[in-house]
């Protein structure tokens, strides 16, 4: 992970797309890839971010460096974002949501931050078309 002022970016090295089982308050990789969409065209796109466990306070959603979300609790501190998704049968914390295209903006990085400084970051270019190499490797669709 790089930290700025400025940016944050998450990189992930899978051979093959096996990522180690994340432990408890650990962000879940393959449920937000791809992690670099292409989306020139397009005006929304529906993001999941999930992490392993049921503790789920502290949890922030980041549009760029702006706190979007921050969760107390399952209930969002802002009205901006939807309560978070528990599912206890497979120990796992869920946030779901469809971000449009912001007027002006061709380019945006959604982070959400987990527990113990977890995070995992999703690139939204709206300008360029294109596959992002790990929608082969790891068997998703990036439509």
């Amino acid at each position: 992970m790089l930290t700025s002022a400025i940016e944050t970016y998450t990189v992930y090295f899978a051979k093959d797309c096996k990522f180690s089982s994340p432990k408890d308050g650990e962000v879940i990789v393959e449920k937000s890839i791809p992690l670099y969409r292409y989306l020139r065209g397009k005006t929304e796109e529906n993001v999941a971010f999930a992490m392993k466990g049921t503790n789920y306070s502290g949890n922030i959603l980041f549009r760029d460096n702006l706190i979007l979300c921050e969760w107390k609790d399952l209930i969002p501190e802002t009205r901006e974002c939807a309560n978070l998704i528990v599912d206890k049968a497979n120990n796992l914390t869920i946030f779901n949501a469809t971000f449009s295209k912001m007027a002006g903006k061709n380019y945006e990085t959604l982070f959400f931050w987990g527990r113990d400084y977890n995070l995992i970051s999703v690139n939204l270019d709206w300008t360029n078309s294109g596959e992002a190499p790990e929608v082969k490797a790891c068997g998703k669709s990036d439509d």
